[in-house]
């Protein structure tokens, strides 16, 4: 009988046990599939767009730029830690391919870039699509006309925003022959491309309250007087951010995107590289049919 009855409570043991990891083992599959089923149906609730060029050796600078300099410190299979081990010096100039500049790279006494505040590194993105007329004229700036036709289309340009002109220049990167327009890329009065005129900067400074103004080109100033830098001027008087060769804009909505500008906090900083990207709201998220 005391064997009999070991036994039943063995058996009952194994089944207590049984029942409880088939419970696990079930909550544990629900929650899986949970999961799942919710990165099939929504994944992001935004889409994310990289606007920054990638920096290397085929760069884009100015001639008065030092060239840039990747050197491997390290690179290969460290034994005394038992690990691959990787890593190199870089040098280059703070305004190189996508960057920010600081108020205090055209004006006295105005913030350099460890003085920029956080908040002011993100915003609505408006994006302005001068495509059509820079085909026609390469040296086209953008006017005070394309700022209004842009709210009579969209509506007025949100407050903090960032507004970057869209002339499709950023095709034409690495290739600085491409990017400035010349066989000469040592010579700056050589070079053309698309950018702002002074009188549409100052439009928007003076009736928008915005937190940047931007361009997919080298620089927001025309190059017919290649020694001034009147758009650099009126923008960093107000304390406003310049955004410069920012990429892949054909990807931005005109409207509605949020774009997000992580530069080097570099004290004293006149400028700084950045790996600019925006976020696009998904429309709408894809639902279960409940038939």
């Amino acid at each position: 009988m005391v064997q009999i009855y070991h036994r039943i409570k063995i058996v009952w043991l194994y089944r207590i046990l049984f029942d409880l990891s088939f419970r696990m083992l079930f909550a544990k599959a629900v929650f899986v599939i949970a999961v799942i089923n919710a990165c099939n149906d929504c994944d992001l609730d935004f889409h994310v767009i990289d606007l920054t060029h990638t920096f290397g050796p085929m760069e884009v600078k100015f001639p008065d730029q030092p060239p840039w300099n990747f050197t491997i410190l390290t690179r290969g299979f460290n034994r005394r830690a038992q690990i691959w081990q990787e890593y190199n010096y870089i040098g280059l100039s703070e305004h190189t391919l996508t960057h920010v500049d600081a108020p205090g790279h055209n004006y006295r006494n105005r913030e350099r870039m460890h003085e920029v505040r956080i908040e002011n590194l993100i915003g609505p993105a408006v994006i302005i699509n001068v495509k059509r007329k820079v085909a026609m004229n390469p040296g086209y700036g953008l006017t005070i006309r394309d700022l209004i036709d842009w709210e009579a289309r969209y509506g007025r340009i949100p407050c903090g925003a960032f507004v970057i002109m869209n002339s499709g220049w950023s095709r034409r990167y690495p290739y600085a022959n491409r990017v400035f327009n010349t066989n000469n890329i040592s010579d700056a009065s050589s070079f053309l491309f698309p950018a702002w005129t002074v009188e549409a900067a100052d439009w928007l400074l003076s009736n928008r309250r915005i937190k940047g103004i931007g361009t997919d080109t080298p620089s927001p100033d025309l190059r017919s007087q290649p020694q001034r830098f009147p758009v650099h001027e009126r923008i960093f008087r107000d304390s406003v951010l310049a955004l410069e060769a920012v990429a892949n804009l054909d990807n931005v909505p005109c409207r509605g995107a949020t774009i997000f500008v992580p530069a080097l906090k570099i004290f004293e900083g006149s400028g700084a590289p950045a790996r600019m990207f925006a976020t696009v709201p998904r429309r709408k998220c894809k639902r279960k049919s409940h038939k």
